[in-house]
Order: C-alpha cells, then sequence, then structure tokens
C-alpha cells in the first residue's frame, strides 16, 4: 500500500511524503534525495525495496518537490533544520524491524548528520555519491561566504550554481547537455533536463550549509559521535565528480573505521558517473544493495 500525503511540522512547515507499506515488514528504509531533485524520481527504488519486504518512508525536502510556493524553491534555512525534518517526520510513524537510512549526494550528507546527532535511531546507513571535504570545496566556501555579506541567504545567483556545472562537468568531453556529470545514460539525464522539479538554481545559504556540513561530516570527533554497529555501505560510480571519481568515498570509508565503525562496506562501479541508482546497471546496483541488507 503506498500513501502520499502532507504532513505540517512543528514550525507549520508542510512537506510531502510517501509511505510504501508491505505486510509483516521486516524493517524500514528512509530515503532522502538529492540537491534539486524529488522524491518522484526514486519510485522504482522505492518500489524495489518494498518489495523486498521493507516499509519505505520517502519526502521531499524544504524547497524541493512539486507542491510548494515557487519562492521556496532552491531555498533551506539549514541542513541541520533537514536532519530535523526527517526525524520529525520518521517519529510520526511506528516501525517494526530494522532501521535503515539512505542518502544520495545532498541527501547523503544530510543522512551523515542525522547518524551523529540521532546515533541510536539506525542499525544500518547506506550512503550513494557521497563525498569528503577537500581544497574544491574550501574554494566553494570562499565563493559563497563574501556572497552571504551582501546578500540575503535566500537569494539565488545563476552564476554561482554555473561555477558548479562547470567544475562537475570539464572532466567529460564533448559535452551534450550540461547535467552529463550526472550519469552516462543519457536517458536518464534527458529526464532529469525535462523534469520541471529538477535541476533548479539553489540558494547561497543552502549551497553554504551544504558545504559546511560536508565539512562537518569529515571531522573525525564528529563522526566519532556515531554508533559504533551501525553497519555502513557506500556506493558510487567511479566517474562521479561530486564525490572526486570515488576517491572521496573511499577517504570517508576510511574515516569511519577509524572512527571504530567495524562494518564498512564499499561497493565503486565502473562506467558510472553521480547518479550510480540511475544508471543502465540499476538492476545490478539494486541487487548488490539487497545482498547487502541480507548480510547479517
Amino acid at each position: 500500500m503506498i500513501t502520499k500525503k502532507l504532513i505540517t511540522l512543528k514550525d507549520n512547515t508542510r512537506i510531502e511524503y510517501k509511505l510504501y507499506r508491505c505486510n509483516d515488514a521486516k524493517g524500514v528504509i528512509q530515503m532522502l534525495h538529492g540537491m534539486a531533485e524529488h522524491m518522484e524520481r526514486y519510485e522504482p527504488v522505492c518500489k524495489y525495496f518494498n518489495d523486498l519486504g521493507y516499509d519505505v518512508l520517502i519526502h521531499n525536502h524544504r524547497g524541493h518537490g512539486e507542491n510548494i510556493d515557487e519562492k521556496l524553491r532552491g531555498h533551506f534555512p539549514s541542513v541541520d533544520t533537514l536532519v530535523k525534518d526527517a526525524y520529525e517526520i520518521f517519529e510520526t510513524f511506528a516501525f517494526k524491524g530494522e532501521h535503515v537510512l539512505f542518502g544520495h549526494s545532498m541527501g547523503s550528507i544530510v543522512a551523515r548528520k542525522y547518524v551523529i546527532q540521532y546515533p541510536g535511531l539506525f542499525d544500518k546507513l547506506i550512503l550513494s555519491g557521497t563525498s569528503f571535504y577537500n581544497k574544491k570545496f574550501e574554494a566553494a566556501s570562499m565563493i559563497l561566504k563574501p556572497l552571504l555579506k551582501i546578500h540575503p541567504e535566500n537569494k539565488k545567483l545563476d552564476f554561482v550554481n554555473m561555477i558548479t556545472l562547470r567544475d562537475f562537468n570539464k572532466s567529460f568531453k564533448p559535452l551534450r547537455t550540461e547535467s552529463d556529470w550526472l550519469s552516462f545514460n543519457e536517458d536518464n539525464v534527458d529526464a532529469f533536463i525535462n523534469d520541471p522539479y529538477t535541476g533548479f538554481n539553489m540558494s547561497i545559504g543552502a549551497l553554504n550549509s551544504i558545504n559546511e556540513s560536508l565539512k562537518y561530516v569529515s571531522r573525525k570527533q564528529n563522526v566519532k559521535r556515531m554508533n559504533k554497529s551501525l553497519k555502513v555501505l557506500l556506493v558510487a560510480g567511479n566517474d562521479d565528480p561530486f564525490s572526486n571519481f570515488g576517491k572521496g568515498v573511499i577517504k570517508t570509508g576510511k574515516l569511519f573505521k577509524s572512527c571504530g565503525i567495524t562494518h564498512v562496506y564499499l561497493q565503486l562501479y565502473e562506467h558510472a558517473r553521480h547518479e550510480v541508482l540511475f544508471e543502465r546497471n540499476q538492476r545490478e546496483v539494486l541487487n548488490n544493495m539487497r545482498k547487502w541488507l541480507s548480510y547479517e
């Protein structure tokens, strides 16, 4: 059974969510989508996990989705706000069995903060297309912080978003579209471009918070607050520029292990870019996740 509704949070923000229920669920998977996209893109993935016997909960982050005020699109106060939203939505329902958290891209950064702030809530963590704070993100900070001194946080600037796209695309030639960095799968890229609720500009405040949050979750003293028994799966494409072509994912895995998290498993896929879940080998990626989820 699939339920799609709006939920009113404590601060009166209304957020759209979908809940996939199944009989005698063995657990729940909470899904956190990425930046400038929405939950409906994950329909096949949610159904796949639901068919495996999991309840699946997914929602649109603030500033994302179809049913929002266009003035609010692309902005949220902070990543901490997104963490609180995810927790409040999750705690609204009762779930049996193991608790699994899944986050892609920006959603992976939200997820990493989530398990730091609520270390006892989840048993397993899947991070798709995550990264590690490096000089590239330091350079972004040097652009964003001065802009925040002269513009409001909700200001959206075309050139800031274009700089990001150029940086992510610079390794791919010839370019067919500005979204080539997302996927080798041209059908997926075209679907993203033609979707009216994806690829919009983000506010400088939101971008800065994403950047600062990646810095936060890349620090050992913060990661040490995570539950040491948490089982972690890192999934990424070897040609993903956001994760520094796999290097950021490998560093993240090493960071977790150095902080005492013993179960850290890495799946890097050749000929796959940022949206590894939507490449042409999607079935292989999902089946490998299934095998990991069944591992005890």
